[in-house]
């Protein structure tokens, strides 16, 4: 009767610790909250984003042989690859359009627009480039700021901004060594511009 009681009590522990394993481990994976819909428009419109600086500079590099292009596209890709995890993990489509069409009209006016003026000319590209670039951080700073909704969101930012950061150092660089020019900022404030070129490179995923 003793080993009886003694199996019983043992296997009480047992359920009570398999319980609370349970309850353990749902408490460390929350169900996905429910994004906001500025929140989805922003991941979709960022995803283009990328893509756009995909486009552009894969064909930038075609035409011009610059290496911070080749690098950039890939780099690039690894982006879009980030941003769409996101869009997976939240139950939002993956837009599948083909190179150098976007569903967001800004950003399908600027490929046309920009396209063929860097073909045309390699300083045009290199600062067609930069702009990009700009505009990226810009975007992505006030996303941090605004509209992040969730940490994985704000970690996904921080990532492509530094990133963004990093590709904004090596064209200022590359224009310097290769145009010989001193580049300055197109859309950003110059401190800011001063503060990002004197950082160091982070890492931003294949930067």
């Amino acid at each position: 009767m003793k080993t009886l009681v003694t199996l019983i009590i043992s296997a009480g522990f047992i359920l009570a610790g398999t319980s609370c394993s349970k309850e353990t481990k749902q408490t460390e994976n929350p169900a996905i909250v429910e994004l906001s819909a500025g929140q989805k428009a922003h991941l979709l419109q960022l995803y283009e984003e990328e893509k756009l600086a995909h486009d552009i500079y894969i064909e930038f590099y075609a035409e011009h042989g610059y290496k911070p292009f080749s690098h950039h596209s890939e780099a690039e890709a690894k982006h879009m690859g980030f941003v769409a995890e996101i869009l997976t993990k939240y139950g939002l489509n993956i837009p599948q359009n083909p190179a150098g069409v976007f569903d967001n009209a800004e950003y399908q006016k600027a490929y046309n627009e920009w396209l063929p003026k860097g073909l045309a000319d390699g300083k045009d590209a290199l600062y067609i480039a930069a702009y990009i670039e700009e505009m990226d951080i810009l975007d992505l700073m006030d996303a941090i700021e605004n509209i992040a909704e969730t940490d994985d969101i704000t970690a996904m930012y921080e990532q492509l901004l530094a990133g963004s950061e990093n590709h904004l150092r090596a064209y200022n660089k590359f224009i310097g060594i290769e145009l010989g020019l001193t580049y300055q900022p197109q859309i950003m404030d110059q401190a800011l511009f001063d503060a990002i070129i004197a950082g160091a490179s982070g890492h931003g995923g294949g930067n």
